[in-house]
């Protein structure tokens, strides 16, 4: 259907869902925003945990090293 067919009140409606709709995304946004800011902030306390585990520990993404401890390179050099 197009806008020129719906009425004044109908699309005074679907403009209101719209508005709704985006302040929803804005909030999801600035959600995932502070998330993503501590996760960055916690990311070099989790690193120098695995650097200083005794355990050989290595990550790896479509068959590559990403990334690996010291034990582990010591293990496999």
């Amino acid at each position: 259907m197009e806008d020129r067919d719906k009425t004044k009140d109908r699309l005074i409606h679907e403009l209101a869902e719209l508005r709704q709709k985006v302040a929803e995304l804005e909030t999801s946004k600035a959600g995932l925003l502070n998330t993503e800011k501590t996760l960055y902030q916690r990311e070099p306390l989790l690193k120098s945990i695995l650097a200083a585990s005794p355990v050989g520990i290595v990550y790896t993404q479509d068959r590559k090293i990403k990334w690996a401890n010291r034990a582990w390179e010591e293990m496999f050099g």
